[in-house]
C-alpha cells in the first residue's frame, strides 16, 4: 500500500489484472473479487514439491479517493492495515487526485460498481468487466491468461 506505481508503465513484460473502485459502494462490490483473486493469482498451489503461482499476473486494486475524499489516503491506510488480510495489503493501491482523466480514459460509467482491465504484457486493455464478482466473469479473464500461456 505504501508504493508508486505507474500503470501501465510498470506493468510491461507481464499480464495484470487492475480493479479500480472511485466510491464507498464500489470498494463494496471491488471486495466480493478479493477471495476469488486471491484463490487465482496470489495463493501457493498446495501439494507441489516447490509452491507456485497459479497465474504469474501482476495483481492491482485501486481504490481512488477523489473529490472531498481525495485527502483520506493515511485513513483508508489504516482502514485496511486493521480489516485486510496482510497478503492482500500489498496489491492495494491508493490513488488520491483527480477522477476525469481516467474516467475519460477508462470509460468509466457507473460510479457505484468497481472496473475490472485485464492488460496484456504490452499494457493495453484486452478485456474489461464492471460490477460484483461473478464466476463469468473470472472465466473470461481465465480464459484470456490461458489463451496467453499457449
Amino acid at each position: 500500500m505504501n508504493q508508486t506505481v505507474t500503470l501501465p508503465k510498470d506493468t510491461k513484460g507481464k499480464m495484470t489484472l487492475v480493479g479500480i473502485s472511485y466510491s464507498q459502494k464500489s470498494e463494496d462490490e471491488l471486495t466480493s473479487w478479493f477471495q476469488p483473486i486471491y484463490t487465482n493469482f496470489i495463493e501457493k498451489v498446495k501439494g507441489d514439491l516447490l509452491p507456485t503461482d497459479n497465474y504469474d499476473i501482476n495483481i492491482y486494486l485501486v481504490p481512488m479517493l477523489v473529490g472531498i475524499n481525495k485527502n483520506g489516503g493515511d485513513k483508508l491506510r489504516q482502514y485496511l492495515k486493521s480489516q485486510l488480510d496482510p497478503e492482500l495489503q500489498k496489491y492495494v493501491l491508493i490513488y488520491e487526485g483527480e477522477l476525469k482523466p481516467y474516467k475519460d480514459k477508462l470509460q468509466f460509467g457507473a460510479k457505484d460498481a468497481p472496473y475490472f482491465y485485464l492488460l496484456n504484457e504490452d499494457g493495453k486493455i484486452v478485456y474489461h468487466t464492471s460490477g460484483a464478482y461473478s464466476n463469468d466473469k473470472l472465466e473470461k479473464i481465465l480464459e484470456i491468461l490461458d489463451k496467453e500461456e499457449e
